[in-house]
């Protein structure tokens, strides 16, 4: 009978997740393609639009790699616009274009419910979070624009998907050695598409590789086989990249374009960056900020709550801060 409810329960949280990525896929449409796009997604287009040699050639020159625009010159091929220009209307390439990303954005949904279960937080826990990617005015900023943010989100939350399994003791070895496979597959994907992945891979490893470690000192070699095969996806991932590698490192310390804008104090990149995260790029801190503290109180909340929760849900907490903050605190750095 108590199998029959959790079954049951089950199936309605399948159900609520699928109405809830119906809803995102609904709202990230709502007026997709209206607006002409803007200089970056030009650019994306443009490039879109070239050979692959051509394609490649200009974002070795440029300040982000061809994974992303690579993907937009198949997905363009496929729906009619090959050579990246517009029809007769001059609408429905914007549209087309930007529904890549919002294809991409829409999957979070489904990603992060079933990331949230993977890290044992049940699913109570994996139906809010897929509530709160479904209405992120963040997320659907970014579902509309024809740029490679959504795809690293993507594959950020497969990273960590992936991750999961060497959080706890109970996995198989063959189970480890699939989620290195996978993680190295996406990290590799990542790093094509945006250098700024770089960081949230950094950030992962600082957690598991210490955790890892310390659990090899503590109980042999079980957890050995855990660390070589969290080890292997990592140097899995640096190979799969490597092609790309001396160049990612010339734009990464020679730039070939100067900063769009001066960095700002350390103060006000957090206070924009919690901004952007909760309430969209366009929102006014200074009108928000109340509903801005509220939100850094209920995070606060919820971290405290899965703290004091048990073991398994202090893991989970760890990677998932560390995931949203490490990245952060690297660039800023």
């Amino acid at each position: 009978m108590t199998e029959r409810i959790v079954d049951s329960q089950g199936s309605i949280y399948r159900w609520l997740v699928g109405a809830l990525t119906v809803a995102a896929f609904a709202l990230r449409l709502l007026r997709l393609g209206v607006d002409s796009l803007w200089y970056d997604e030009t650019v994306s287009v443009y490039l879109a639009g070239q050979s692959i040699p051509d394609l490649i050639a200009h974002t070795a020159r440029d300040i982000h790699p061809p994974g992303y625009y690579l993907m937009l010159r198949g997905w363009l091929g496929l729906t009619g616009f090959p050579t990246g220009h517009a029809d007769a209307t001059g609408y429905r390439l914007e549209f087309i274009a930007a529904f890549l990303s919002l294809l991409l954005g829409v999957l979070l949904i489904p990603l992060t419910w079933q990331l949230a279960r993977r890290l044992r937080l049940g699913d109570k826990v994996a139906a809010v979070a897929a509530l709160l990617v479904a209405v992120s005015p963040f997320g659907v900023w970014y579902s509309q624009e024809v740029r490679m943010y959504t795809l690293g989100a993507a594959l950020g939350v497969v990273c960590l998907l992936a991750t999961a399994p060497f959080l706890y003791t109970d996995n198989a070895p063959d189970r480890l050695w699939r989620a290195a496979i996978v993680y190295a597959l996406a990290a590799a994907t990542g790093l094509y598409s945006l250098y700024y992945f770089a960081f949230l891979l950094v950030s992962v490893n600082l957690l598991l590789i210490p955790l890892l470690m310390w659990r090899w000192w503590k109980t042999g070699h079980a957890a050995r086989r855990a660390l070589v095969a969290w080890l292997a996806a990592q140097v899995g991932a640096l190979l799969l990249f490597a092609p790309w590698l001396p160049t990612a490192w010339r734009q990464a310390t020679d730039p070939p374009v100067p900063p769009w804008r001066s960095a700002p104090q350390l103060g006000a990149a957090l206070a924009e960056s919690w901004g952007a995260l909760s309430f969209g790029q366009s929102a006014d801190l200074a009108r928000y900020w109340p509903l801005l503290a509220l939100t850094v109180g209920l995070v606060a909340l919820g971290v405290l709550a899965a703290w004091r929760r048990n073991r398994i849900s202090r893991l989970a907490v760890a990677l998932l801060l560390i995931a949203v903050f490490g990245p952060l605190a690297l660039i800023l750095v």
